[in-house]
């Protein structure tokens, strides 16, 4: 499976495609799903704790990919509204990342 964005920053509310090649060459079929992530990092001298929230309320399912056949789609996660996407201090990272992977039926 390959999976990409067409750019980088995308703004609360807005929609992020992502395009997804699968190329299934397993006896099983699969179907690509994506969900939105993000990762706080808090630091303190040198310790630091991370915490991950998943922001989709449910994973984004696409198109059933047989055994052994080929498949494209663009599916799309929406950036949730009120989520602040910019933080500029010394003690915190945010970041945000599409998570894609390949199920099973």
């Amino acid at each position: 499976m390959h999976a990409s964005i067409s750019r980088k920053g995308f703004a609360p509310g807005e929609n992020i495609s992502v395009h997804v090649h699968v190329d299934n060459a397993s006896n099983a079929a699969v179907k690509p799903r994506i969900s939105l992530h993000q990762v706080q990092i808090y630091m303190c001298g040198s310790r630091h704790k991370t915490i991950e929230t998943t922001l989709s309320d449910d994973p984004v399912t696409g198109t059933e990919v047989g055994a052994h056949a080929k498949a494209d789609e663009v599916l799309h996660v929406k950036v949730p509204a009120d989520e602040s996407l910019t933080i500029k201090s010394s003690v915190i990272t945010v970041k945000y990342f599409v998570h894609v992977v390949s199920a099973r039926f």
